[in-house]
C-alpha cells in the first residue's frame, strides 16, 4: 500500500498545529480527515473506514487513550493507531496494552511518521521481512520448556506487534536495537522466535509491575519466527500490542 492509498484520521485538539499537521500529510499524499476531539473522532469512526489513527492524548469529552481503547475493543486489528506523545505522558507500556500499534515523540519530523505510516499498513509478515536483517551487536539468547508452558508461566508474553520477556538481570536499555534466539523446546516439537527488535520499555517489580524485564517491539523476524508468530496470531488476537502482564484478548 502505497501514501497515495492510506486513509487517515488525524485527532488534534491545537488548531493551529492540527492544520499545520493536515498540510504535511496531505502533502506526502495520505487521504487526511481531522477531529479536534475524542467524542467526535470516535463518531466519525462508526461511519467512516480509516487505514490509521494519529492522535493526541489530551483531548476534550473522550482522551487519546480512551478513543485508542473503545475502538481496539471493537477489532484490534483496524484501524492501526499511532498515538503522538511526550515524554510526561502515558507510557509506552500502558499504551501498549491499550493496543496502540505506534507512537511518535514530539517533536517529530515528517519523514519519520511518513515511514511509520507506511510500514503499518503493510501486514505483519511484509513488515517483518523487511527489517530482519537490520546489524545489532547485543542477542539475547534463551532456551525454555514448551511455548506454551512458557505462556502461562508469563516467562514471555506474545502481543500483536512485540512480546514481554522476563529478564531479572542483564536488560538491554530503553531504545536498544536487539538481536534475538529463543528456543522453546516442548514433548511435540521445537519452536524458534528470532529476529530483531527495539526494547521499547522495561518493567521492574518496585515499580509496582508484577514480573522484571523489557517489552520489545519487532522490527523483522526469520522465517521460523514469522511461523512462531503467524501460528498464535492465527487465535484471537489479543488486545495488547506488546504486553507486560498476562494478556486479555478481544472481547474477553
Amino acid at each position: 500500500m502505497n501514501s497515495r492509498e492510506i486513509k487517515m484520521l488525524l485527532v488534534e485538539n491545537d488548531l493551529a498545529l492540527q492544520k499545520k499537521l493536515h498540510d504535511v500529510f496531505t502533502a506526502m499524499g495520505f487521504k487526511v480527515s481531522t477531529s479536534s476531539d475524542g467524542r467526535a473522532a470516535f463518531d466519525f469512526l462508526q461511519n467512516n473506514l480509516v487505514d490509521v489513527v494519529v492522535t493526541e492524548l489530551h483531548l476534550a469529552e473522550l482522551s487519546g487513550a480512551d478513543l485508542l481503547l473503545k475502538i481496539k475493543r471493537e477489532n484490534v486489528l483496524s484501524p492501526r493507531f499511532v498515538v503522538m506523545a511526550e515524554a510526561k505522558d502515558l507510557s509506552f507500556k500502558t499504551l501498549c496494552a491499550l493496543g496502540a500499534d505506534g507512537f511518535l515523540s514530539k517533536p517529530f519530523d515528517g519523514e519519520s511518521v511518513r515511514a511509520m505510516v507506511r510500514r503499518m499498513n503493510l501486514s505483519n509478515e511484509q513488515r517483518w521481512r523487511e527489517d530482519k536483517n537490520l546489524n545489532t551487536t547485543f542477542t539475547i539468547s534463551k532456551r525454555y520448556g514448551a511455548l506454551e508452558e512458557s505462556l502461562k508461566k508469563c516467562e514471555i508474553l506474545l502481543g500483536r506487534s512485540g512480546f514481554f520477556l522476563q529478564m531479572s538481570s542483564g536488560a538491554p536499555p530503553v531504545g536498544q536495537v536487539v538481536k534475538f534466539e529463543l528456543l522453546f523446546l516442548g514433548a511435540s516439537g521445537s519452536r524458534k522466535l528470532s529476529g530483531v527488535g527495539r526494547v521499547l520499555f522495561e518493567t521492574k517489580p518496585v515499580q509496582g509491575d508484577p514480573w522484571p524485564g523489557i517489552g520489545i517491539d519487532i522490527l523483522g523476524l526469520n522465517e521460523d519466527g514469522i511461523a512462531t508468530m503467524g501460528e498464535f496470531l492465527k487465535k484471537k488476537p489479543p488486545l495488547e500490542s506488546i504486553p507486560h502482564k498476562e494478556p486479555k484478548v478481544s472481547g474477553r
